[in-house]
């Protein structure tokens, strides 16, 4: 929602909705961002 951090309960508190409601939403998000980091390869250097 914004990139400040508020707690559940004032969410649920302004948009005037239970706060299992917001939790139901935050997990169902949570379950579409993708699990799988990808990686690209990099030269490898010596140190100094």
């Amino acid at each position: 929602m914004l990139l400040e951090r508020i707690s559940q309960a004032g969410i649920a508190r302004v948009l005037q909705v239970s706060e299992d409601t917001v939790q139901r939403y935050v997990n169902s998000q949570a379950a579409a961002v993708k699990k799988q980091v990808e990686v690209t390869g990099k030269e490898k250097k010596r140190l100094n």
